[in-house]
């Protein structure tokens, strides 16, 4: 076969795909390591007022948290470490937190954490930042609460609008929040709480 940009001299496809292989399998055995480090998938059952864990590695259910009457889970997120699991509690205004490394998980003392005391503030989203300080609740009441993860305790709330908001993502120092009651998702600068559409 021609090809009209031949090939330099010591070029060896061999030695080419043999380094491509080689970084393919280090990068496998990398994520292989950190989905060993986690194996449990934490999964909310709003009607049953309870979290089931379920083991990544065969599908077998390895616990059932139940977290009170009333509770209806909602969101879930597993801070960077994986040692703790937040649970937003649709109908109980509060968020449930799961020790991750007990045998079996389980909740922490203290837990749940009320984070709105108004009734319809229903939280749904949550996240966790990436050094695992702050725990971010969004509210289908427009607001969102913030846990300090260090101690467990409400901080101030970073914003209140008219909408109702929903899932969450935070990135950096911006949270990204679905906005169902406008149909928009709003950015919201954790510092400042300067909400952009």
């Amino acid at each position: 076969m021609k090809t009209k940009r031949p090939l330099p001299k010591r070029f060896s496809g061999t030695i080419c795909v043999s380094g491509i292989l080689i970084g393919l399998v280090a990068v496998l055995l990398g994520a292989a390591s950190i989905a060993m480090a986690a194996p449990f998938a934490y999964v909310s059952s709003f009607g049953q007022d309870r979290v089931t864990v379920v083991d990544g590695a065969n599908g077998s259910i390895a616990a059932t948290i139940l977290l009170g009457g009333g509770a209806m889970p909602y969101g879930v997120a597993v801070n960077p470490t994986g040692t703790r699991a937040y649970v937003a509690n649709f109908g109980g205004g509060s968020v449930s937190v799961i020790d991750t490394t007990a045998t079996p998980p389980q909740q922490v003392p203290g837990s749940p954490i009320t984070v709105c005391a108004l009734p319809g503030c229903m939280p749904q989203g949550i996240a966790v930042n990436a050094d695992g300080t702050r725990v971010y609740v969004a509210n289908a009441d427009g607001s969102i609460s913030v846990i300090d993860a260090t101690t467990n305790t409400l901080l101030a709330p970073l914003a209140r609008t008219t909408g109702a908001f929903g899932g969450i993502v935070v990135m950096g120092s911006t949270l990204f929040v679905a906005d169902f009651g406008s149909g928009n998702v709003l950015a919201i600068n954790v510092n400042t709480g300067v909400i952009t559409p």
